[in-house]
């Protein structure tokens, strides 16, 4: 299995660089939680894994075409994750039939949802391209403000998610009273794993996209120091958390 926990990993890695976006084609079709439903408080996922392994115990077959037209939960990571890190498999060389065609149909799914996304940004007419359309063509983002505001909301949003969904709702106050099954992908053990990269690519958006405009304004540059001093220090605390923390 340690094949597929690295290519597990490495998609994942992938996933969490991208997941902060959350405008274009992420958010058609549910896709974004297709990808990832969580936080699951209901145990969606654990449910429609259960489902889907009684189907199969009873002589059904399940495809990457079946997830997609099912339940939102059990699409994309959550499910391979339980597939492959949960307790009854964790000493196990070699996985069940069963499980393994619950990956099969996940990881393919993740497959045809990453390239729904990939193409609905790049290809003509996409989402790439309303940015640069004006009133008369396009009615998404009309001037360039609504572009701006868009993409720096998009920027706080995502740094909001990871203070709180990632973080606030598990640490809570202190150690006695942390929940780390609140943690994302606390299965994997990559919860923290998970922030970093989520920090790095909030950091690299703000390059991108913002840090030429900050420090054209008044104090630009006073504020731009702010800005990635900020974010070098959260990245700082979120090694450290990932190297002492007893949840990864």
């Amino acid at each position: 299995k340690s094949d597929l926990y690295a290519a597990y990993h490495e998609a994942a890695d992938s996933w969490q660089n991208f997941q902060h976006i959350r405008i274009g084609a992420l958010t058609d079709f549910n896709q974004f939680h297709r990808l990832q439903f969580w936080p699951d408080k209901r145990n969606n996922v654990g449910k429609d894994l259960q489902k889907l392994e009684e189907e199969i115990a009873a002589g059904g077959k399940v495809t990457q075409g079946d997830l997609y037209k099912g339940s939102v939960a059990a699409q994309g990571f959550p499910l391979m994750e339980r597939v492959l890190f949960d307790a009854k498999e964790s000493d196990e060389a070699v996985m069940s039939a069963s499980d393994c065609m619950i990956l099969t149909a996940a990881s393919g799914n993740v497959v045809h949802i990453s390239d729904y996304v990939l193409r609905g940004w790049t290809e003509e007419g996409g989402y790439a391209d309303e940015f640069k359309q004006t009133l008369e063509e396009k009615e998404l983002y009309p001037d360039e403000g609504s572009v701006v505001t868009a993409l720096l909301g998009n920027l706080l949003t995502g740094l909001q998610w990871v203070e709180d969904s990632k973080l606030r709702k598990a640490m809570d106050e202190s150690a006695k009273k942390a929940k780390p099954k609140r943690l994302e992908s606390w299965r994997a053990g990559r919860s923290f794993h998970n922030v970093e990269l989520n920090l790095m690519a909030l950091q690299e958006s703000y390059q991108i996209l913002f840090h030429d405009n900050v420090l054209s304004l008044e104090n630009g540059a006073a504020l731009d120091q702010h800005i990635t001093e900020s974010f070098a220090l959260a990245l700082q605390k979120t090694k450290a958390l990932a190297k002492n923390s007893v949840f990864d």
